[in-house]
């Protein structure tokens, strides 16, 4: 309905969930990963084919299939994939038959190199070269006229975000089966380095890339230092962020749009 309303306007993306979402569901957390590509199968056939058709999978069995309305884009909406750097949802989603947009979220600039550059080379192991627009960054982020009255205005709302709604206890984040031993190993140090004090501080987020937050310049130089880094084409901006007002989130949205995109472009 949303890819009709908007004319084909439509980016979906492909979530696999965090463990908590699975405690909540009632799921078992063992079954995330193969019950997250069944449903992709799922969704894809949905879209694709004329209806009523039925499907049976593994953990999802419909008798009558037969979306209604089709979608406005042919074949189907662009999928992007989402991720924290899991090396199966990088190797899944890097594969010939679906080089899928990969986004990095809620990481370090460090990791978000890491992580796609470790699609690029997962890419290179199946045969091909990852192109700029399979590559990806979402970020927190908040511009106003300097420096100082940024960090201001946004601190509030970037320390509600990652101290009071992004935080998950270990033990609801990665219940057991949730994450296979090498993809645990590989976002370790991230969840850490989140994890370290009791709180986290705008400033901690700021230096190590996991928020960019400034004046016009200082924003367009961090967001130029990551794509020089890694080449990614795509960038998902969070305007909005934590307890951020409505007001604020108005002005940054306009500062960015008059005073940084032009520069991407």
């Amino acid at each position: 309905m949303i890819d009709m309303i908007s004319k084909g306007r439509l980016v979906s993306g492909f979530v696999r969930g965090g463990g908590q979402e699975q405690l909540a569901a009632g799921v078992n957390p063992a079954f995330n990963r193969e019950r997250f590509e069944e449903a992709h199968d799922l969704i894809v056939a949905a879209w694709t084919r004329p209806g009523p058709f039925t499907f049976e999978g593994t953990h999802y069995n419909l008798r009558y299939v037969n979306l209604w309305p089709r979608p406005y884009q042919e074949p189907h909406p662009p999928i992007w994939i989402p991720s924290m750097g899991s090396s199966e949802t990088i190797k899944w989603a890097a594969a010939p038959e679906r080089k899928y947009p990969f986004l990095v979220t809620f990481s370090g600039r460090d990791l978000v190199a890491r992580y796609l550059n470790m699609y690029r080379e997962q890419a290179r192991q199946y045969g091909y070269e990852a192109s700029g627009d399979q590559l990806g960054w979402a970020v927190p982020l908040y511009v106003a006229d300097t420096d100082a009255r940024a960090r201001a205005e946004a601190k509030a709302g970037i320390e509600s975000l990652f101290n009071d709604f992004l935080a998950v206890p270990w033990e609801m984040l990665l219940p057991p089966g949730y994450m296979s031993l090498p993809s645990m190993k590989s976002t370790m140090r991230m969840r850490k380095a989140l994890g370290a004090r009791a709180r986290l501080t705008m400033e901690e987020l700021i230096d190590n890339g996991t928020a960019v937050v400034g004046s016009p310049t200082t924003v367009r130089e961090q967001l130029e230092r990551l794509r020089d880094a890694t080449g990614a084409n795509n960038l998902i901006t969070m305007l909005q962020f934590g307890t951020l007002s409505d007001a604020l989130t108005r002005r940054n949205m306009e500062m960015f749009a008059a005073e940084v995109m032009p520069h991407l472009r």
